[in-house]
């Protein structure tokens, strides 16, 4: 927003302004062909133009270091390429072109190929995709863009190039108005979809939940500490809290990013299309004056993926136990009814073989409080327990019958991308992180983990830093071989199963990864890995989920626990800023605290957002009460949001 104490006289500025506003929504407007995408790139060079005039004509008039108000107040937030108005403060994404690919005619065409040697020091997914290397079971697989396969082909050295040539040095950047806008996308995604308008709810949490979540929290928070909770802790009474708390801790973990930023690129995973339906922009928010001289590190210079990897020639064991599970009499399927109606009740079908083994590992969690993992419901964490080892789910899958559209598929939302992620960078020394733009409901799966299935034979240890466990052979030994037992699977193919899950098995995601490769570690996270199998049981077949833990507030850091073989816990150099920080200075006053004054102060934190938050909403409504009545209507087969006399375009991804 320009503002400032002078009013200028000019009459030309309400012109100007008015100028700038139509060019600039003409500009955005989306293309229904090739003529008018040409079209309206045309205009948006236009406008960028008038916009460059318009500032260079405003500045000419600054007196005294006072901006000069202009007649009729123009909004100008540099967010994307162009000068944006109004609605355009996000980044739009396409729909993601999707391709099937035959496990059968895969097998085929890798047969006559020689495998070249892959280095763990570089990035290698360009020669898994040449050589037809790639066994992992997923049956739709995105597209690879032109961009893509370009990036996928340069050295690291190319890459760090590329990445400082799309460096882009942002001004005027309107926090505020981004995550209102993200806020409306979220809104109308989930209007679009009528299943998840119908059973999704964005607050669906009660009181109850929320003491659950605070005794989950506070539970891992002594178990980190090495100390352990007993049902008589319930009982004791609070304490006061520390000063230190009020002080320095009881605030909202959202990122408060400059007004000046400078945005390495705007879409993370370098595809013309954006992957997981959406573009993940990356910016640097170190003071850095000049985009040619930022610091990009080579740990950005990864291939970005849709799904995990699984390299044949280096795990023929697993290759040979997916090939197998491909099998009619191996897979796990259902036959459930497709339903025109809304979802297929899958869950609470007897009959369905998803459901049965679904809650036959729900089974494993014991009899106090059990989670169950549905499509719509918040998974509730009713342990201080790692989710890894007490919590899976098996989900329904693309080749069911139900085609995945029911109420037993926990990666139901997932799939849908409600959540606008950005990647930035505060300080050179902590490195890139993620934070999400939108508020997450707690017990939502926010991502997954991705990267390069290997077993613990091929982890080297400069791989070790980037990796996340996926298997536990002692555990799964005990809880999951007694279901793989019983579901008639043929002989071959359970003493293959058997023996490759005598392995531990790790997701690396040093040089092929995700967004969730940016996650940093925290001392009380937000985000709680566990697995979710689909189809069957190898290490291929599942999946790492990270669930939300409690409500994430828009613009906080999204974070997870490293474990306690943290090199940053060892060393003594953890920057996580938690109360419960073992690196923290107070952290020799937290942790004489009891398990009830612990939980409190959990408590009084998720207060704290849920007020913050709350206020928010209230300065959105006052601020932008124009967008809260945008109704949606067809027209000349285009769909618009119209509000008065003004159309305002559907955000291309939703298209």
């Amino acid at each position: 927003m320009v503002t400032g104490m002078k009013r200028s006289n000019n009459n030309e500025n309400a012109s100007s302004s008015r100028k700038i506003r139509k060019t600039c929504e003409n500009a955005d407007a989306p293309s229904t062909s090739r003529q008018s995408y040409t079209s309206s790139q045309e205009k948006k060079k236009k406008a960028e133009k008038v916009v460059i005039e318009e500032r260079q004509r405003i500045n000419e008039v600054v007196e005294d270091d006072e901006l000069v108000v202009l007649e009729e107040n123009i909004e100008i937030e540099l967010i994307s390429r162009t000068w944006r108005t109004r609605a355009y403060a996000c980044f739009p994404a396409p729909k993601i072109k999707m391709i099937k690919r035959n496990w059968n005619e895969f097998t085929a065409k890798s047969k006559n190929v020689n495998f070249s040697k892959l280095s763990s020091l570089e990035p290698h997914y360009w020669d898994i995709i040449r050589e037809y290397r790639n066994c992992h079971p997923a049956k739709s697989v995105e597209k690879n863009s032109a961009m893509q396969k370009k990036y996928l082909r340069m050295t690291i050295d190319e890459r760090l190039e590329f990445w400082k040539n799309q460096a882009q040095r942002i001004w005027w950047h309107a926090e505020d108005r981004l995550l209102f806008d993200e806020s409306i996308r979220q809104k109308r995604k989930i209007e679009f979809c009528k299943d998840l308008k119908k059973y999704f709810k964005m607050n669906s949490e009660t009181p109850s939940q929320n003491v659950e979540r605070c005794h989950h929290l506070a539970v891992k928070f002594l178990e980190f500490n090495k100390k352990k909770f007993v049902e008589n802790d319930k009982s004791l009474t609070p304490r006061a809290l520390p000063e230190e708390f009020e002080m320095f801790y009881l605030s909202k973990l959202a990122y408060h990013p400059p007004r000046d930023r400078m945005r390495i690129t705007e879409n993370l995973s370098n595809t013309d299309l954006g992957s997981d339906g959406m573009k993940i922009p990356v910016y640097s928010d170190c003071a850095e004056t000049d985009h040619r001289e930022v610091h990009i590190p080579e740990s950005l210079c990864y291939d970005y993926i849709s799904a995990n990897v699984i390299d044949r020639a280096s795990e023929p064991k697993l290759e040979e136990a997916i090939g197998m599970a491909e099998q009619e009499k191996n897979k796990i399927i259902c036959s459930c009814c497709k339903s025109e109606n809304g979802p297929v009740n899958c869950f609470n079908n007897p009959d369905c073989r998803c459901s049965m083994v679904n809650q036959r590992l729900e089974s494993l969690q014991g009899n106090d409080g059990r989670t169950s993992f549905t499509s719509f419901k918040p998974v509730n964490f009713r342990t201080g327990s790692a989710a890894f080892y007490r919590y899976a789910a098996f989900a329904c899958s693309e080749e069911c019958a139900c085609k995945g559209r029911c109420n037993n598929n926990v990666l139901f939302t997932l799939q849908k991308n409600l959540f606008q992620l950005e990647v930035f960078r505060a300080d050179i020394a902590t490195g890139f992180e993620v934070r999400t733009l939108n508020y997450i409901p707690a017990g939502t799966p926010v991502m997954e983990f991705r990267g390069e299935i290997m077993n613990s034979d091929r982890l080297e240890e400069n791989l070790k830093d980037y990796s996340m466990q996926l298997t536990d052979p002692a555990e799964d030994r005990k809880a999951l071989h007694p279901i793989i037992e019983s579901l008639n699977f043929t002989p071959e193919y359970l003493k293959v199963l058997k023996m490759i899950n005598k392995k531990e098995w790790h997701i690396d995601c040093k040089w092929q990864g995700n967004v969730g490769r940016h996650l940093n570690h925290s001392c009380i996270p937000n985000l709680e890995p566990f697995r979710v199998y689909q189809k069957n049981f190898t290490p291929g077949h599942v999946s790492l989920v990270l669930f939300s833990v409690k409500s994430i507030m828009p613009g906080e850091r999204l974070t997870i626990d490293y474990g306690p073989n943290y090199k940053g816990l060892r060393e003594g150099w953890c920057a996580c800023g938690t109360f419960a920080c073992r690196n923290g200075m107070d952290f020799h006053i937290f942790n004489k605290l009891n398990y009830a004054t612990i939980r409190r102060c959990f408590e009084e934190i998720m207060q704290r957002e849920n007020e913050d938050y709350d206020k928010l909403i209230e300065h959105w409504d006052e601020n932008y009460y124009r967008h809260v009545e945008l109704v949606l209507q067809l027209r000349d087969d285009r769909l618009l949001y119209k509000y008065g006399n003004d159309d305002y375009p559907l955000p291309e991804q939703l298209m």
